[in-house]
């Protein structure tokens, strides 16, 4: 399960997640246009693994299992491990384990324990 700003996408929990200009794809293909959104800031939670997030822009990012491989430009991710590569322009990586190789130009990296 995937929510953006509040809305639940019970259906698209695998595969990979790109967010790139206010819109969001799950394996490339289109599934939600934030434009037409009120909500400035985009906040994402996901329930379950991911192999590949690519974001431009969110506020933050919670992941409620492990990453394996993150772009993200601005944000901050929480997760519980990192297993593979996190790379970040700006914002904070948090997480329990680290094992993975993780890149942040401006911003933390934080273990959680």
């Amino acid at each position: 399960e995937i929510i953006i700003n509040g809305k639940k996408y019970s259906n698209i929990s695998s595969g990979n997640l790109t967010i790139s200009n206010n819109k969001v794809y799950v394996n490339g293909n289109l599934i939600e246009n934030l434009n037409n959104r009120e909500e400035k800031n985009i906040k994402i939670e996901i329930y379950g693994d991911k192999n590949f997030i690519s974001i431009d822009c969110c506020e933050n990012i919670k992941i409620n299992g492990n990453v394996y491989n993150i772009k993200l430009t601005n944000g901050t991710i929480t997760c519980n491990e990192v297993r593979n590569d996190v790379t970040i322009t700006n914002g904070d990586i948090k997480a329990n384990k680290i094992f993975g190789k993780c890149n942040v130009i401006n911003g933390d990296i934080k273990c959680l324990n």
